[in-house]
């Protein structure tokens, strides 16, 4: 059974052919790293590990961003393909005075010239615990957001309110828990672009477990998928007119061309990297131009590009959605009003509502909540997403728990529900749960893009 993803399952020599190139998959492969490596050039991981140490992972990777971008725009065959907003760091080195107030006060002195008459966002980057290829550390550090009349007190009070989400609780826990004995803190304090939701959100360079394609999350729920052999051909081939898309998205939702060359910018860093990367960024129409903008780049685990692949069982399954990675698994089923923290099993959220990370409503991993979650084992999500509250795949992702959520379009937190809406939501939530009850424990399997939920129940799983 091929499942919806048959076509980027082929042989290389289909898979060339399909892409437009007339040579074998190994030559495009190989003409592709040629154009990177001659025109954006090889990643320096010792000077990335350098520039960590000095201002954060966060800081290190956003220069690199805007450090690259003319040489990306030539690989790619463009003219400000990207732009990374105006950004001033503040190294680790003063995160080291903030208990010598003089001296503090003289070394955030050049960021607030920066800043005057500015609004930005004040932006964690810590050294060891976030933004790592294994370790996100979303929702531990604060990000804050200054308006452009703000003093220099007030600039200084919220750097410091920044600095001190390092000795939270969530913060240790998070640390202890993978083992990192200390923390330092650089910041990125880089000008605030607003934009809507349908115009900002992440790229995954390899879908989890299926090393063929990629992948473009919206914040509205839109989820393009790109061939990454065909993404790559159009920079090898820029004159090829060739769809790059594995399935054609709703025009009329999200501009082809601006999804394909965001696509072309993420392969083409991608090779830089020389690994899986996630990219989060921001699209605006200005002056009738959809500008694009990288506002931060990390290594995604190497175990992303590694393929698997399963089949769905010839049964009806009692809740369907999208997936995170490619799986099969059998688990018993927790209460969600339980500390699931030390267990193994599958656990049901109505809503992804209270995975946020940033602002008032951020993720607590000392919160009920964030309790709920199993130690190992899977999440499944009933309720269509809400804008900005997605991060829910990210904790799992990090934490190697299966995720199965909503396939529905997320829902405009600023577009006020009405009454009805929410009797038609959580009808729509119970209805799931009434095909869920009666089980004793649940099978997920996924190919990586859908997800589906089979029950098992006991005399079943004693087979």
């Amino acid at each position: 059974m091929r499942n919806s993803f048959e076509n980027v399952l082929r042989g290389p020599d289909e898979r060339s052919n399909a892409a437009g190139g007339s040579g074998t998959e190994a030559q495009q492969q190989s003409d592709f790293e040629k154009i990177i490596s001659d025109k954006v050039g090889v990643l320096d991981r010792e000077k990335l590990r350098e520039d960590t140490l000095r201002f954060g992972a966060k800081g290190a990777n956003l220069s690199l961003l805007s450090g690259i971008r003319d040489k990306v725009d030539a690989a790619v065959g463009g003219y400000e393909e990207y732009t990374v907003p105006d950004y001033h760091l503040i190294p680790v080195s003063v995160y080291d005075k903030r208990h010598i107030e003089t001296d503090f006060a003289v070394a955030v002195e050049d960021a607030f010239t920066w800043v005057r008459g500015r609004k930005v966002i004040i932006r964690s980057s810590a050294v060891y615990s976030e933004d790592a290829e294994n370790l996100t550390g979303a929702g531990i550090y604060k990000s804050i957001i200054l308006d452009a009349d703000a003093s220099k007190d007030q600039f200084i009070e919220k750097i410091r309110e920044v600095y001190a989400s390092v000795d939270s609780a969530e913060a240790f826990k998070y640390r202890a828990d993978h083992g990192i004995p200390e923390e330092k803190m650089g910041l990125v304090v880089q000008e605030f672009l607003d934009c809507e939701p349908d115009g900002k959100g992440y790229v995954n360079s390899v879908v989890k477990n299926i090393p063929e394609l990629m992948e473009i999350a919206y914040e509205d729920g839109a989820r393009p998928l790109i061939v990454r052999e065909k993404a790559q051909h159009l920079i090898v081939d820029p004159k090829s007119r060739q769809s790059i898309m594995h399935y054609e998205i709703d025009s009329y939702r999200k501009n082809v061309p601006v999804v394909e060359r965001l696509a072309r910018v993420a392969i083409a860093i991608d090779g830089y990297y020389g690994q899986p990367i996630q990219m989060e960024f921001l699209e605006r129409d200005e002056d009738h131009y959809m500008r694009m903008y990288l506002v931060q780049a990390r290594f995604l685990p190497r175990n992303f590009a590694e393929k698997k692949e399963f089949e769905f069982p010839n049964e009806k399954p009692v809740f369907e959605g999208r997936a995170v990675g490619a799986f099969d698994v059998t688990l018993p089923i927790l209460s969600v009003m339980e500390d699931n923290s030390e267990k193994d099993g599958v656990v049901i959220f109505d809503s992804s509502y209270s995975f946020r990370i940033g602002g008032s409503m951020r993720l607590l991993r000392t919160n009920p909540i964030s309790a709920a979650l199993p130690k190992s084992g899977a999440v499944i999500v009933l309720g269509p997403p809400k804008e900005g509250f997605g991060h829910i795949e990210t904790i799992c992702a990090e934490s190697g728990i299966a995720l199965i959520f909503s396939k529905e379009p997320a829902k405009d937190l600023l577009v006020e529900e009405t009454p009805s809406d929410k009797i038609r939501a959580q009808r729509a939530v119970e209805a799931h749960l009434d095909k869920m009850t009666g089980y004793e424990k649940f099978r997920l399997v996924s190919n990586g893009l859908d997800g589906r939920v089979y029950g098992v129940k006991e005399e079943q799983s004693d087979e």
